[in-house]
């Protein structure tokens, strides 16, 4: 798989899973590979989920990994692992520092708006923040101010987003 036809289609888990152990790697300053127990415990998850979500990403070609061994990313599995940490990174630089939202709730609400995005929406985003970052200070903290006005009232019957975001 070396085309962007070619890329598989992730799950927000498998999303998820690509971008922790692209997180753990980064930390393995010997190159020694990630352990399955760290995965594990990074996504707050038991050992024989990982386990078989790695076999999956294993099979995409996303993931390397010998029986029992430490876990490696693919070039593959890098370069979408990249580019998925690269759109999270945006979506929280848009809701701190555009919308004004508290870190803690970005980071959160992040995590499910990130996966809802195609690859040309995360693109035309990132374009759009980088024309933000060039907009004068006096503009940009206006417009923060005009995001964060007093609430209305007027979405407080929608209550907090679980599902998927797919509309019946």
């Amino acid at each position: 798989m070396d085309s962007v036809s070619e890329t598989p289609e992730l799950s927000a888990a498998q999303q998820d899973y690509l971008e922790a152990v692209y997180a753990l790697e980064l930390e393995d300053a010997a190159g020694e590979g990630v352990r399955v127990t760290d995965i594990a415990a990074k996504l707050a998850t038991k050992l024989p989920t990982v386990t078989r979500t790695l076999s999956r990403l294993r099979s995409m070609g996303l993931v390397i990994q010998e029986e029992r061994g430490p876990v490696f990313l693919s070039e593959l599995g890098r370069h979408l692992s990249q580019q998925l940490a690269h759109r999270h990174d945006d979506v929280v630089f848009l809701l701190t520092e555009v919308l004004g939202v508290p870190q803690e709730t970005a980071l959160s609400e992040a995590c499910v708006m990130e996966h809802g995005l195609s690859g040309e929406t995360s693109e035309r985003l990132h374009h759009w923040l980088e024309a933000w970052q060039q907009l004068e200070p006096e503009l940009r903290q206006r417009l923060r101010e005009a995001a964060a006005a007093e609430s209305t009232g007027a979405f407080t019957l929608l209550g907090d987003a679980s599902g998927s975001g797919d509309r019946a």
